[in-house]
């Protein structure tokens, strides 16, 4: 490599704020930064590969396909074919296996570079398409390699992996992996991205027969899915399956269907919240009333009133505590085997928000002057203060317990590390921040603002996709598998989104703006609630597989088709589940034996034989 002009840097290595800066200059507009910074920049990160530092390689792989200037471009070219360090080539690797980025692909190709680790390198064979590589693979020793690598990767990875071998028709390789043929049952643990694959490359290759198996076995989203499919294609089934065929054509489906409850308060309804443990429901209104029910049927339980309006409420994890955050400054711990006043913690002003950790250690309480208290859960002691610039509108803790994420009413979102409660990150809005929340998955962290919803990768906490909210935002959680997004605006309308496209999939309409929503633990119910008082606990049906379907299930339906409020758009969906369940069970009965599980049930032979 020509290294002519380029000056040596320091042995130490940048820090990552001087690797930041040198990005930001390959990309500001030419009228702020000037060409020649630009191009000492490319020089700078050139040279600090030549010197092994890893962390430059992905900065300029990026300004390969990203820079609008051809010097910077040809620089990055450059200094990529002539990586010196095997940590380095290691590295790139690492790099190509989670981007698409096709200039870095044929440079990695032309260089015959590739991992080290062998589970790492039959992925990067798949990856990278080099099929030839892949084959000449020795697998003697362990065929199941690509199937053990897919397995220990990571979801980025696993997501490119199954792009690629769908654009390229490697039916063989998917089976592979994902194992359809001798493992039913792990099937009820596939991903969305993994059921889409399997779709795509089974409709491509015309495997009508597989799809047709299929439909008993998969989410009944993409049962339908698959259905829709073989019936445009003109498919037809066994002659043995034809009146189960017959009988699903009649039942359009949508992917969720809602049945509502309400509950009426007097005053509007601004918090809400179900305890974990599966036991209790509870909403505070702007009187200061709290109102307990039970989960099973949302029954009354307990009515507590204080003195103010309650802003914001929440259970312990363990289920033990219930505790409000009120407008006169107050938060209330409440235990909940008697709902008596447990302990109390004292803010100057008014209580917007609150949130637990997930391992119940830390409860976090901000107010609407900036102060965010941390108290251990233990003896409800004080931890720490944190001071905001502005008013707190929203907190949560991620998944794996390391970050309390706030957000301000300033626009800005602040990452904390809870280790040492030192700012980690910071995510800025041009508007205030009104809601936000955390995927159980821990890939997402939803921040909602006055009309979008941002979606931030949590491995490095940078924009992963921006959705438009017209009508307002103020409300927004996800349901506890993660494959929903559900949001509440200004406009009354909820929203409920699905995780993958992140596409709208339902619309529910209140008369008034929703002010909060929450779904239940076990993502069969989301409770909404509007600023006139109804709440509305909307059940989901069936939103994951019926591979585990029982005759409770089928009971579950059956009473259903019987509530007079359903729309008969929502009976007939109910109609197309009850029909893939049946068909499920009756497949299971029929192809295998029948599983120890179903022999003590009588609905199911019972359905079975009437069929």
């Amino acid at each position: 490599m020509d290294t002519t002009g380029i000056k040596i840097l320091k042995k130490d290595h940048m820090s990552p704020l001087e690797l930041e800066a040198l990005k930001e200059e390959l990309y500001l507009p030419l009228p702020i930064i000037g060409e020649e910074t630009r191009k000492s920049a490319a020089k700078k990160l050139s040279q600090a590969i030549l010197e092994g530092q890893t962390s430059a390689i992905e900065i300029m792989a990026d300004a390969i396909v990203r820079s609008d200037n051809d010097e910077v471009i040809n620089t990055a070219k450059t200094s990529l074919n002539d990586i010196p360090s095997p940590i380095a080539v290691e590295s790139l690797c690492d790099y190509i296996l989670i981007n698409k980025n096709f200039p870095v692909e044929h440079i990695i190709i032309n260089n015959g570079y590739k991992p080290a680790n062998t589970q790492k390198r039959v992925l990067f064979y798949v990856i990278t398409r080099q099929w030839q590589e892949y084959e000449n693979l020795d697998l003697k020793q362990d065929r199941h390699l690509l199937k053990k690598a897919y397995q220990n990767t990571k979801a980025q990875i696993k997501e490119r992996l199954l792009e690629v071998i769908c654009e390229n028709g490697k039916s063989k390789i998917l089976e592979e992996i994902l194992i359809l043929r001798d493992n039913k049952a792990h099937m009820n643990q596939f991903s969305d991205p993994e059921w889409d694959s399997i779709i795509t490359i089974f409709e491509t290759l015309k495997r009508y027969d597989d799809l047709w198996d299929l439909i008993f076995r998969a989410p009944v989203y993409y049962s339908y899915r698959m259905f829709n499919i073989l019936d445009q294609a003109g498919y037809q089934p066994p002659v043995t399956d034809q009146t189960i065929w017959e009988t699903l054509k009649k039942h359009p489906y949508q992917r969720i269907i809602l049945s509502a409850k309400e509950i009426q308060h007097q005053s509007p309804v601004q918090c809400l919240g179900f305890s974990l443990d599966g036991r209790f429901f509870a909403t505070g209104d702007s009187g200061g009333l709290v109102m307990v029910t039970d989960q099973e049927n949302f029954q009354l339980i307990k009515k507590i009133q204080y003195p103010d309006g309650v802003r914001c409420l929440g259970f312990s994890p363990d289920g033990r505590f219930l505790v409000s955050g009120c407008s006169d400054g107050l938060v209330r711990v409440v235990d909940v085997e008697d709902f008596q006043l447990f302990r109390e913690i004292r803010h100057q002003n008014w209580v917007n928000c609150l949130a637990f950790s997930f391992d119940g250690q830390f409860l976090a309480t901000a107010s609407i002057d900036g102060v965010v208290k941390v108290v251990n859960t233990r003896n409800f002691q004080l931890i720490k203060i944190i001071q905001h610039r502005s008013g707190v509108r929203c907190l949560g803790f991620s998944p794996d317990g390391r970050f309390l994420v706030s957000g301000c009413s300033d626009g800005l979102v602040r990452v904390v590390d809870v280790e040492d409660f030192q700012l980690f990150r910071e995510i800025r809005h041009q508007k205030g921040v009104n809601c936000l929340k955390f995927s159980s998955n821990e890939q997402l962290l939803a921040i909602g603002t006055y009309n979008t919803v941002e979606l931030i990768n949590t491995q490095k906490y940078q924009l992963n996709k921006r959705i438009n909210h017209p009508g307002g935002l103020r409300c927004l959680g996800f349901s506890p598998d993660g494959r929903f997004l559900v949001t509440g605006g200004w406009d009354g309308l909820v929203r409920v989104f699905e995780t993958h496209y992140f596409q709208i999939v339902r619309e529910v309409n209140h008369q008034n703006w929703v002010n909060c929503l929450s779904f239940s633990p076990d993502g069969w119910f989301i409770a909404t609630a509007t600023s006139e008082g109804k709440l509305k606990i909307s059940q989901m049906i069936l939103p994951g597989s019926v591979n585990e379907v029982s005759g409770h299930d089928l009971g579950g339906i059956n009473k259903l088709l019987d509530d007079e409020t359903l729309s008969p758009s929502d009976k007939s969906a109910l109609k197309f589940i009850q029909t893939i369940i049946l068909g499920k069970l009756r497949f299971d009965v029929i192809i295998e034996e029948v599983p120890s599980t179903l022999l003590d049930r009588d609905v199911i032979i019972e359905r079975v034989d009437a069929i």
